[in-house]
């Protein structure tokens, strides 16, 4: 899954669809016109159109030109986390308009932004992919690798596990390629949703516990062990103290 997204020029985003069955066009919405009369003709103005927002986590701060909106059904989807993550370039197609995303900007349509919203901040995992060079020292991955924590490990599977799967079985599959790069910069090993390796991490990770203010969890039965966050349906979270942990 990472060779494909990674090397793909470009994901079409379907935002609007909840299933593989849906269409990826929808009538557009703009929302009422404000008609201005000037000298010679009237002149059609449009809303702020608010669907830029949805697209991308980081868009979420007081000085952005959109206020939040709710979360759109294809990002509500386990799946399309490490689809999102690993694509290079990204075209959004909303109910308003058609919204460009790649690794440096956000673009659209309407062309409506603050200075800041433009410029999106850089993930923990895009940061881990410039510095490679400089980390993957495999003479001595210990002082090279990155973190789980500086690599955004906790966060990725706090946001993951709050999205819907249709199949438990899926869990892990669907997280797979995400796991594959973690693996490549933390030099740590893989074990069912947890990581083993130096300080500790493994046992850090199995202090994960469910988010009671999500729906409620259930346990998955797709053969994962009882001690992994992958033998749960639900959100799972992280204590906010990580010590020197992952």
């Amino acid at each position: 899954m990472a060779e494909y997204y990674e090397g793909a020029q470009i994901m079409i985003s379907a935002l609007l669809s909840s299933s593989a069955g849906d269409r990826m066009l929808h009538t557009r919405d703009h929302g009422p016109l404000a008609t201005v009369v000037g000298d010679e003709q009237p002149l059609g103005v449009r809303r702020l159109l608010e669907s830029a927002v949805s697209v991308t986590p980081y868009l979420q701060h007081s000085w952005s030109a959109r206020e939040n909106i709710a979360i759109q059904p294809l990002s509500k989807r386990a799946w399309t986390l490490q689809e999102y993550t690993m694509a290079p370039c990204i075209i959004h197609f909303t109910q308003e308009q058609i919204i460009w995303q790649c690794t440096t900007c956000l673009a659209s349509e309407d062309n409506q932004y603050s200075i800041f919203d433009n410029e999106l901040p850089e993930t923990p995992l895009e940061k881990a992919r410039k510095h490679e060079p400089a980390y993957n020292d495999k003479m001595n991955p210990k002082l090279s690798r990155f973190s789980l924590t500086k690599i955004g490990w906790y966060d990725i599977i706090e946001k993951y596990t709050s999205r819907s799967i249709t199949y438990t079985s899926d869990i892990l599959p669907a997280l797979s390629a995400i796991a594959e790069q973690v693996n490549f910069y933390t030099q740590l090993s893989y074990c069912a949703g947890l990581w083993k390796g130096v300080d500790d991490t493994f046992y850090y990770d199995l202090l994960w516990q469910t988010n009671k203010r999500h729906n409620s969890p259930i346990r998955a039965e797709n053969g994962s062990p009882s001690w992994s966050w992958s033998s749960i349906r639900g959100n799972i979270r992280f204590p906010d103290w990580q010590g020197n942990f992952g």
